[in-house]
């Protein structure tokens, strides 16, 4: 019975302290890219991201941004809000403009690129297609908080 108690006492311990370590930061990021939706765009934007926990980089992501391009032979700037949640290296994120929503999934590095796939569907009656398969690669520009920790020891 003791040894019951003893190892409940550990666990309980180990948990707290495993649950100490975990880090919540934030930040603000510059987000620049390149997406494909239809048509090849450039992307401007801004990024609020809030790290749940530094030791697995899980979080989620607020930003709003515009798609520069062609569309149907006429430059335009299409304004776009999405939401990224992340955990390891892995992401999901859902995206609308006034012509379209996209979900997508990706992989992040350390929160300072994101290469992600996806599939637009058109809303609306706008002659903008923004439809089918779509793809993207983002360059995070930000503050310290916003990056994933990465700490490297060299154990001898």
């Amino acid at each position: 019975m003791h040894i019951k108690h003893l190892l409940t006492a550990l666990s309980i311990l180990i948990t707290i302290i495993v649950n100490g370590q975990k880090k919540v930061t934030q930040g603000i990021a510059l987000n620049l890219g390149y997406s494909y939706v239809n048509t090849n765009t450039g992307y401007f934007g801004g990024e609020y991201g809030y790290r749940f926990n530094s030791i697995d980089w899980t979080g989620i992501t607020i930003g709003a941004g515009a798609f520069m391009g062609n569309f149907n032979r006429e430059f335009k700037f299409i304004p776009e809000a999405h939401v990224t949640y992340s955990h390891a290296i892995l992401l999901g994120e859902f995206s609308i403009t006034q012509h379209n929503i996209n979900p997508s999934i990706g992989l992040h590095l350390f929160n300072l690129m994101r290469l992600k796939v996806g599939y637009s569907w058109k809303m609306g009656n706008e002659n903008v297609r923004m439809q089918g398969i779509t793809f993207g690669l983002n360059v995070l520009l930000g503050s310290s908080g916003f990056y994933d920790d990465f700490n490297l020891k060299v154990v001898h």
